[in-house]
C-alpha cells in the first residue's frame, strides 16, 4: 500500500512543477495594483499568466484551463456584468477537476442581481449589503485555524482602505465554508472549501473597487499568496508530509490526464 501510495505522490509530483502552481490571473482591471499583485504571486514562485480578456467576458477558453492550477477572479470593477456562460460552466468544471479557485468581491454581489448563477458553489458569501469606501480591519477568529495555511503569516488583525461584503459565509448542504477571520462589524471575511477535489478561497473585500487601492496592502497581496498556495495544495515539496493529500493530488493528476 505504501509503495502505491509513493507511486501516486512521484506521479502528482511530476506533474506540477516543484513548488511553482500555474496561476490563471482573471482580471478586472489591469492596473498598477492588479500588476503589483501579479508580481507578489511570480515572487513566491508561481507562474502568472493574465487571461486574454477581463473576467466577463472570459468564455473558457482564452485561454483554455488545462495546465494551470489555481484560477484568481479579480472582479472589483466588473462587478455589473455577467460573465459569460460558458467561461462559468469551464470554472465550476476546472475546480470539480482539482483546480483551485481565489475569488474577492464583488462576486457575492453578482450573485444578488442574478448574475453568475453558474459559479454559486464556487463564491463562498452571501450579500446583504455592501461597506466603503472607508477602513475595513480584518480579524482572524479566535480558534485553532489561525494557523490555518491561508491567514498564518498575516497578523492577529490588520487595516486595509477599501470596500467590502457585508454578509456571511454561504451555507452549502455538503462540503461546508470554514471562516477563517472575521471584520470590524462581525461580517465573514476571509473563507476556504474544500469541494471534491477543488480547493476555493474568498475574500469579502473588493480589490480594484472604485478607484480603491486595497492591492497597495501588502497584507492583502500576502493573503493571495498564501491563497493560492493553498488552493493549489500540490506541493510536492509538502506532499510527503501529508499522506491523505498526496493521494488526492494523484487523483487530480488522473483526472487531468483523463480529460
Amino acid at each position: 500500500m505504501r509503495t502505491l501510495l509513493l507511486c501516486l505522490v512521484l506521479s502528482a509530483s511530476a506533474a506540477f512543477a516543484a513548488g511553482s502552481p500555474r496561476v490563471l490571473l482573471l482580471w478586472d482591471v489591469k492596473n498598477e495594483q492588479t500588476e503589483a499583485l501579479a508580481k507578489s504571486l511570480r515572487t513566491s514562485g508561481a507562474d502568472v499568466v493574465f487571461s486574454a480578456t477581463a473576467g466577463p467576458q472570459f468564455n473558457g477558453e482564452n485561454p483554455p484551463l488545462e495546465g494551470f492550477d489555481v484560477v484568481v477572479h479579480l472582479n472589483g470593477t466588473t462587478y455589473a456584468e455577467e460573465m459569460n456562460f460558458a467561461g462559468q460552466r469551464s470554472l465550476k468544471e476546472f475546480v470539480a477537476r482539482g483546480g483551485g479557485y481565489v475569488h474577492h468581491e464583488w462576486n457575492a454581489y453578482a450573485l444578488s442581481i442574478g448574475h453568475y448563477m453558474g459559479l454559486r458553489e464556487l463564491i463562498l458569501f452571501d450579500r446583504t449589503s455592501g461597506f466603503g469606501p472607508g477602513e475595513v480591519v480584518v480579524k482572524k477568529v479566535p480558534t485553532k485555524e489561525q494557523q490555518h495555511p491561508v491567514i498564518w503569516e498575516i497578523p492577529q488583525s490588520f487595516t486595509m482602505k477599501g470596500a467590502s461584503n457585508i454578509g456571511h459565509a454561504h451555507v452549502f448542504k455538503e462540503y461546508p465554508v470554514q471562516v477563517l477571520a472575521v471584520d470590524q462589524n462581525g461580517n465573514d471575511a476571509i473563507a476556504v472549501r474544500e469541494l471534491r477535489l477543488g480547493r476555493i478561497v474568498g475574500f469579502h473585500h473588493s480589490g480594484n473597487w472604485n478607484g480603491m487601492t486595497l492591492l497597495d496592502s501588502g497584507e492583502a497581496r500576502r493573503l493571495f499568496v498564501d491563497g493560492v498556495r493553498w488552493a493549489w495544495g500540490c506541493d510536492p515539496n509538502m506532499l510527503a508530509k501529508d499522506e491523505p493529500r498526496a493521494k488526492k493530488c494523484a487523483e487530480i493528476q488522473t483526472s487531468r490526464v483523463r480529460r
